[in-house]
């Protein structure tokens, strides 16, 4: 799991309480590398840092025009939320997933 954020991400992630699931070697934020989502330099340095292919990657984003645009722009596949609405099963099916899902139900 990694965390592409156009702020430094920590305190959200804290606020969150899922801050421990993300290390900082696996934290980006774009603002540190001077170029804001949807420019491809965070996700594209978290494709080369991680070695996972960005066909392999699923990006979560709040924001079709800034996450998905630049998630795509760097090859990777893009899965969008709004604040409360989660569709597990949507999730995992974009991820790949789909066994998992068929087990859990």
């Amino acid at each position: 799991l990694w965390v592409i954020s156009d702020a430094r991400p920590g305190p959200k992630l804290e606020a969150l309480q899922i801050a421990d699931f993300f290390p900082e070697s696996k934290r980006l934020a774009c603002d540190g590398l001077g170029a804001l989502k949807p420019a491809t330099r965070a996700f594209d340095l978290a494709i080369s840092e991680s070695g996972i292919p960005a066909e392999n990657w699923l990006h979560v984003g709040d924001r079709e025009d800034v996450d998905g645009d630049g998630c795509r722009a760097a090859g990777m596949r893009f899965f969008g939320v709004l604040d409360d609405e989660l569709d597990q099963e949507a999730l995992l099916s974009t991820a790949g997933l789909d066994a998992l899902s068929r087990q859990r139900a």
